[in-house]
């Protein structure tokens, strides 16, 4: 499938937040995966998957994962504001 110009974040990594000490990866490039291809999106070079999902056990840092995602959001969408001299 092909589209017009688009703009997303492909990866989002993250340490040192929460439950997460080491290096974590959100990671919604489709490289390896050869079925399902009426449902991953390129752009450019890039193979894209359209979703993600995280499930995991209770109390797996599922939500961590995304409140690192918001953190981090925040501050870019907030950086404009901020003064830095």
């Amino acid at each position: 499938m092909q589209l017009g110009v688009m703009k997303m974040l492909l990866q989002f990594n993250f340490a040192n937040h929460k439950s997460f000490r080491e290096e974590t990866s959100l990671d919604l490039t489709a490289t390896g995966i050869k079925e399902y291809n009426d449902h991953i999106f390129e752009i450019g070079e890039e193979k894209i998957l359209p979703t993600a999902a995280i499930y995991g056990a209770n109390a797996g840092g599922k939500s961590n994962v995304m409140d690192a995602f918001h953190y981090m959001y925040y501050y870019v969408a907030s950086s404009f504001g901020f003064d830095l001299d």
